[in-house]
C-alpha cells in the first residue's frame, strides 16, 4: 500500500483569496499553526476525492445540516463542498461547490489545503481548505441541507458531527492565535 507525506505550511500573504463580485473581506488561512512543517501519513490513492472548506468568521465556523433524506451522512453537520468531478481541479471544485451551495464565489488561488484526510475503508479523501469569510451565505441547496448555522467550538462539541476529525480539526481553527 502506498503512503504519501502531507505537509502543513505556514501562512503565505500573496495567496490571498478575494471574493467575486462583491468585495468582501475573505482570504485563504493556512492554519496548520501546531502542525506548520509536520507530516501526516495517509494511506492509497483514493479514488473520490471530496473538497470542503472550514468558512471562519472571527471564532465561528460554518456548518451545514445534512438532510435526513441523503443516501451519504444523513442528519449530521458537515462542512460546505462535494466531489471533485472527471478534470476538475481541487481549487476549482472547491469554488465551485461554494457558489452551488452558498451562493458565493472565491476567486483563487487558495494555496495549500490545510488538511488531507484519506480513509481508506470508503476509498475517500477529503480535502479541507479554511477560509475567512466575512460576507453573507445563503443556503443554495436546501435539498442537501436543511440548516447553515456559525458553530463556536464550544457549540460543535455536542452537534453531530459528520466525521470524527472535525473537532479537532474546529479546535485547531479557532484557537486563538499565540504572541
Amino acid at each position: 500500500m502506498m503512503t504519501t507525506d502531507v505537509i502543513f505550511a505556514p501562512i503565505i500573504p500573496e495567496l490571498l483569496v478575494r471574493l467575486t463580485p462583491a468585495r468582501h473581506n475573505c482570504r485563504s488561512a493556512l492554519a496548520g499553526r501546531d502542525r506548520i512543517g509536520q507530516s501526516v501519513r495517509v494511506s492509497g490513492e483514493a479514488s473520490q476525492r471530496i473538497v470542503t472548506a472550514i468558512l471562519r468568521r472571527g471564532n465561528r465556523i460554518l456548518l451545514c445540516h445534512r438532510c435526513r433524506d441523503r443516501e451519504w451522512f444523513p442528519n449530521v453537520w458537515s462542512l460546505p463542498g462535494g466531489h471533485v468531478e472527471a478534470g476538475e481541479s481541487e481549487e476549482a471544485a472547491l469554488v465551485r461547490e461554494l457558489q452551488e451551495e452558498l451562493g458565493f464565489e472565491v476567486a483563487g488561488p487558495l494555496g495549500r489545503p490545510f488538511r488531507r484526510i484519506t480513509d481508506p475503508s470508503t476509498d475517500v479523501e477529503m480535502i479541507v481548505w479554511v477560509v475567512d469569510y466575512d460576507g453573507p451565505v445563503v443556503n443554495r441547496a436546501p435539498h442537501e441541507h436543511d440548516e447553515i448555522r456559525w458553530a463556536s467550538s464550544s457549540e460543535t462539541a455536542s452537534l453531530n458531527l459528520a466525521h470524527p476529525d472535525y473537532t479537532e480539526m474546529f479546535a485547531e481553527v479557532l484557537r486563538p492565535e499565540t504572541a
